[in-house]
């Protein structure tokens, strides 16, 4: 740093005191264990509006902050990116004690940002349920919003981030990280139906670009792809040369947003490629794919444009068209359609986060990254399949022999030249099987390091990064090695680095998980587990205080917080006790400097918050937005947002409306009724648009003097097409009145609008 504060005590706790934001602050933020359909209803601070980084070094000031700033920071407006960054790099020293506002300023950007996400998502999915199918998935997705949290990644796809999902409900292109999550659904679906198939990820088709054509058999040039790229093709070429596999499936991109897929078959010899658009074929990689073939078969196979796909009739849709295609091929699933296209999106999230549940509380092994190369990274996660979610599925356990069974897509476990990660990448390369402890037998241990059919690689099947391993008796079989004197030596095995292995206790284990949750903020105690622990701990020191995480104790007597080795143990504090401890010495008189009066002072005690209590619902009014007021002082109509009777008529009778005898028109009347979204109060004392599934009421402060906000359904209402266009319509003439079908009359609103009034005093 550059510049230095004067005139402050060695001890500048106080400082830190006074910059510190206060806890009542930092529950204006959402916990990020907080569920996604919670976040929506969540009041969140106000973000600035303005872009532009402001001069900060003209409105610093050294003063202390004020002692409410609690109280304020709902009112106040959360800086801008552009102006939080301008702050991290401008404050200099004075961000080490102002780093905790950063920070809770970046994370509440953060949380809007993600609110946003899922609001989009939300009008989204309002706008579905037309068939049977959506209204089906509808309440699933609902139900899912209600139990998954909106902060952190999912679980068993490689950091895909919960908030990458909102995609699936929009129009928007989908990230190769959600088709990847996709295609690993696929590949456990096909592992478990016993397929010969390799269906390959969208890093298979990168890598395959990179190679260089081949001109009258001669390489046309360089390989660009990395050693780790390299060592990825040259894995899967060895299983498509030894005849493991009879079909391989991808999926590639295409400028200028596409989604294809292609299909390699081993036994007819033959590629096969499918584009719901019907352009071109991409030359590039079919010129890299023909090259791979040629390695490692010795001539290339025809390529042909005839592989069955359904044809797009959109821009947006064609990641989940190529990853239909695969399903229809392989496992004879309905083409995707332009009626099932909404159904399908929703489906697809269905899927991916009921399986992060199925896997959410199975611990996977740490990330080894490495910035310089993508494939050595995808070479060195985890590879092997997870067999705890297998029996749970009813699969048993097979061999150490591998199978000839649909694999999960992901580069083959190798020796990669990537700092950190050689002996992890090592560590993969045992085959699957139920006999792992620790004391196996060294005929075992040979047993699992033959080769299938060549001299260095064992037989196991490629397994999916996106699957991370949770079995706790894995261990390392090293490269076997021979002393000078012949003599085999004696196998060693080396843990793996991952939170499950060998010669760890699940204990151990345990206390590991509990450490991090503490860390990162994502701990919820047990209250049995809660209970027990503070209990043992009164055996001996009836009068300790506990922290709420159970990490730390404080002792009755000398006053110290004993920090446990993690939540819920208990064995420092019952040595505390057992040693003599006096209680703590008064703090020593100083001499207070004149620093020393600027900086320190007593920090009043926060005020408790009342309890929020109920209100009813105020609905749309004029005090919401002056549209509002303006459309309910005009309208005649006592709802709406339903569709024209044409459509009703159509759904009940089959007829045009004009064709329909009146009893039917009167049910197609009351069918309209039911599908309004909205309706128009204008009784006495009330002048308000209420949402058909208002809340009924809203949770407000009582001390709050601010005017009620509308409930979550009736903010929906505001924000809908519909509503907006009927709000943005001009103030019709009076004389035209008289055209409004009788259906669509507001009796009372036209009796008590001022307009009429006059008119009937005019009369008289």
């Amino acid at each position: 740093m550059n510049s230095n504060y004067i005139d402050l005590e060695s001890d500048n706790e106080a400082t830190r005191c006074l910059l510190e934001i206060p806890t009542s602050v930092l529950s204006h933020l959402p916990p990020k264990t907080l569920p996604i359909s919670q976040l929506l209803l969540y009041n969140l601070p106000p973000i600035a509006q303005n872009d532009t980084p402001a001069a900060l070094e003209q409105v610093y000031t050294t003063e202390e902050p004020t002692q409410n700033i609690e109280y304020l920071l709902p009112y106040l407006a959360v800086p801008s990116r552009p102006t939080l960054h301008k702050m991290v790099s401008s404050f200099e020293q004075a961000w080490l004690e102002g780093n905790k506002f950063l920070r809770t300023s970046d994370e509440t950007l953060d949380a809007s940002e993600a609110k946003a996400k899922w609001l989009r998502a939300e009008r989204w999915l309002h706008q579905t349920g037309q068939t049977a199918e959506e209204a089906d998935l509808k309440l699933q997705v609902r139900g899912i919003w209600s139990v998954v949290r909106w902060h952190g990644n999912l679980q068993g796809f490689a950091g895909l981030p919960v908030g990458g999902l909102t995609e699936l409900f929009s129009s928007d292109y989908l990230d190769s990280r959600v088709i990847d999550a996709m295609l690993t659904l696929l590949l456990l679906r096909g592992r478990l139906a016993g397929d010969e198939t390799l269906i390959i990820g969208t890093t298979f088709g990168d890598f395959i670009r990179l190679l260089p054509p081949i001109i009258d058999g001669v390489s046309a040039g360089p390989i660009l792809a990395s050693a780790g790229g390299q060592k990825y093709l040259e894995k899967y070429g060895s299983w498509f040369r030894d005849g493991d596999h009879k079909k391989l499936y991808t999926i590639l991109y295409r400028d200028p947003n596409h989604w294809t897929t292609a299909r390699v078959n081993f036994e007819d010899k033959r590629v096969q490629y499918g584009d719901g658009l019907k352009w071109d074929r991409p030359e590039d990689f079919f010129e890299g794919l023909q090259s791979w073939i040629g390695d490692y078969h010795g001539a290339e196979f025809p390529v042909t444009d005839d592989l069955p796909c359904a044809p797009q009739t959109d821009g947006f849709n064609c990641p989940i068209i190529a990853v239909n295609t695969i399903a229809h091929n392989e496992f004879g699933d309905q083409l995707w359609t332009k009626k099932r296209a909404k159904a399908m999106r929703m489906k697809a999230f269905c899927d991916i986060v009921k399986y992060t549940l199925s896997v959410e509380n199975i611990p996977s092994g740490p990330s080894v990254v490495d910035a310089t190369d993508s494939a050595a990274n995808i070479l060195a996660v985890d590879t092997d399949i997870n067999d705890e979610l297998l029996n749970r599925l009813g699969i048993a356990e097979m061999d150490t022999e591998p199978a000839q069974s649909s694999v999960v897509e992901g580069p083959p476990p190798g020796d990669v030249e990537m700092g950190g990660a050689t002996a992890l990448v090592e560590s993969l390369q045992t085959s699957r099987g139920i006999k792992r402890g620790a004391d196996e037998s060294q005929e075992l241990v040979e047993r699992k390091q033959k080769v299938a059919k060549t001299a260095e690689e064992p037989g196991r099947q490629p397994a999916h990064p996106f699957f991370a391993s949770s079995n706790a008796s894995r261990s390392v079989v090293p490269v076997e090695k021979r002393a000078k004197n012949g003599k085999k030596p004696k196998a060693k095995a080396e843990p793996l680095a991952s939170e499950s292995v060998v010669g760890v206790s699940a204990a151990a284990t345990t206390g590991r998980r509990l450490r991090a949750q503490v860390k990162d903020g994502t701990f919820l105690p047990s209250a049995k587990r809660t209970a027990r622990f503070q209990n043992t701990c009164r055996e001996w020191d009836t009068d300790a205080a506990f922290e709420p995480t159970c990490s730390k104790v404080q002792c009755s007597n000398c006053k110290a917080w004993v920090g446990m080795k993690e939540s819920y143990n208990t064995s420092r504090f019952r040595e505390h006790t057992e040693k003599p401890c006096e209680p703590p010495a008064p703090n020593p008189p100083k001499v207070n400097t004149l620093g020393a009066f600027l900086t320190s002072g007593t920090r009043p005690k926060p005020k408790e918050r009342p309890q929020k209590i109920s209100k009813p619902c105020p609905g749309l009014t004029v005090e919401y937005n002056v549209q509002v007021g303006q459309y309910l002082d005009r309208a005649v109509a006592s709802g709406g947002g339903a569709r024209a009777v044409g459509y009703y008529s159509e759904q009940l009778f089959q007829k045009p409306h004009d064709d329909l005898a009146p009893s039917q028109k009167d049910q197609v009347q009351t069918a309209q009724l039911h599908g309004r979204t909205w309706r128009n109060e204008t009784s006495s004392g009330v002048m308000a648009t209420l949402s058909t599934k208002c809340l009924k009421t809203i949770e407000v402060d009582p001390a709050s003097s601010a005017a009620l906000t509308p409930c979550h359904e009736c903010v929906l209402v505001f924000t809908s097409r519909q509503y907006k266009s009927a709000i943005n319509k001009p103030v019709p003439k009076v004389e035209n009145l008289c055209f409004v079908p009788k259906a669509y009359q507001n009796t009372h609103a036209v009796s008590s609008s001022p307009t009429t009034i006059k008119l009937r005093s005019l009369r008289l």
